[in-house]
């Protein structure tokens, strides 16, 4: 059975588009800004159709998936320097894209800075 490193999956953070970008965020808007909650299904499943696992969070989705596959879905390149400081142990090479299924629903895609360990 093959192993997998730390360095294979790849964590990311989906932020989907709220119903009320023109709206200034404090306390007493905060729940206009939850995405819709058929957006983030549609966009759950598009992607663990594609073997990448995800988790709903409150703004959108937590995803990982070994790195082939988010460079195959998102038609990105990464980098990993395993002797760079955790900030910068992973960065897109290519700005990735957003599959034309989803893009509608999608703001943001974040690489996830894993914790320093001690």
């Amino acid at each position: 059975m093959d192993e997998t490193s730390e360095f294979d999956i790849v964590n990311i953070n989906i932020i989907l588009k709220s119903g009320s970008p023109e709206t200034d965020i404090h306390v007493n808007t905060i729940k206009n800004f939850i995405p819709d909650s058929g957006d983030l299904e549609r966009c759950r499943r598009y992607l663990i159709s594609r073997e990448v696992t995800c988790h709903p969070t409150s703004f959108g989705l937590a995803c990982s998936a070994p790195k082939e596959v988010i460079e195959k879905v998102f038609k990105t390149k990464l980098k990993t320097n395993e002797n760079e400081s955790i900030s910068s142990m992973r960065q897109f090479l290519i700005k990735p894209e957003i599959p034309v299924e989803i893009e509608k629903y999608v703001e943001q895609i974040t690489l996830e800075i894993p914790p320093e360990l001690f």
